[in-house]
C-alpha cells in the first residue's frame, strides 16, 4: 500500500480540524433552539452527513446526540434502523472504546423521560437478531433450585461459560 505524502497528510489533518469545528458550531447553533434543530434536520445534515459520518471521530456523534436529544419529532423521523445498526456495528468493532455510542443509543430510546417505543422496539429487535454478535447482550443463566424446583437468583454468565 502506498503511503500518503506529508502534504496530503497535512491537508487531511486540517480538513479534520475544520470538520470538528463545524460539528461544534452546529451543536452551539442548536443549543436550546428546537427551531434550529429542525432546520439542521430538514437541511439534510442528520441523514446525509452526521449518520453517514458516524465513527470518524470528528464530533459527529456528540453533535447528532445534541441535535436529536429530547426532540421526539426528530427522534421519530430521523433515527431509524440504519442509524441503530451503524451504532451497533461501531460498538462491535471498537469494543470498550465505543462507550459514547452506548450513550447515543440510550438517548434515542427515551425523550423527556418518556419512552420512544418505536426506537426501543427497533433497538431490541436488532440486539436480539440472530445475525448479530451475541456478545453485545448480557447473558443470564436461570438456575432452578434442586431442593424445591423454584428458581434461584440468576447469575451472570460469561459468553463462553457452560
Amino acid at each position: 500500500a502506498r503511503q500518503a505524502s506529508p502534504a496530503i497528510k497535512s491537508v487531511v489533518t486540517r480538513l479534520q480540524a475544520v470538520c470538528r469545528l463545524i460539528y461544534k458550531l452546529v451543536r452551539h447553533f442548536c443549543y436550546g433552539s428546537r427551531q434550529n434543530e429542525l432546520y439542521v434536520a430538514q437541511s439534510g445534515w442528520i441523514d446525509n452527513l452526521m449518520i453517514t459520518q458516524l465513527g470518524n471521530g470528528l464530533g459527529e456523534e456528540e453533535c447528532l446526540m445534541d441535535v436529536v436529544n429530547d426532540n421526539e419529532k426528530l427522534l421519530d423521523q430521523y433515527i431509524n434502523e440504519n442509524t441503530m445498526n451503524r451504532c451497533i456495528e461501531l460498538i462491535r468493532s471498537k469494543g470498550l472504546n465505543a462507550s459514547h455510542y452506548l450513550d447515543f443509543l440510550q438517548s434515542i430510546v427515551t425523550c423527556d423521560f418518556k419512552p420512544v417505543v418505536s426506537n426501543q422496539n427497533e433497538l431490541l429487535k436488532q440486539l436480539i437478531n440472530v445475525n448479530h454478535d451475541e456478545s453485545l447482550l448480557i447473558h443470564i443463566r436461570y438456575r432452578p433450585d434442586p431442593k424445591n424446583g423454584r428458581g434461584a437468583p440468576p447469575e451472570w454468565k460469561p459468553k463462553n461459560a457452560d
